[in-house]
């Protein structure tokens, strides 16, 4: 039982980490979205950390 709350929480803190990442660039897009919003109409469809696995949001993460 107490391996399992290690763990969780483990991957909790990590997840928090991956929230925190994810909702920076969602930030910075829809700053840049305002800027860009005549100029690059694929740039809006295409967020920026969709181009990332989720290796490398791991990694991030850890």
């Amino acid at each position: 039982m107490n391996r399992f709350l290690d763990l969780t929480q483990r991957f909790c803190k990590r997840w928090v980490k991956i929230e925190i990442y994810l909702s920076v660039c969602t930030f910075s897009f829809r700053k840049n979205k305002y800027r860009k919003e005549n100029k690059n109409r694929d740039f809006l469809t295409k967020p920026p950390f969709l181009h990332l696995t989720l290796r490398e949001i791991y990694d991030i993460a850890s």
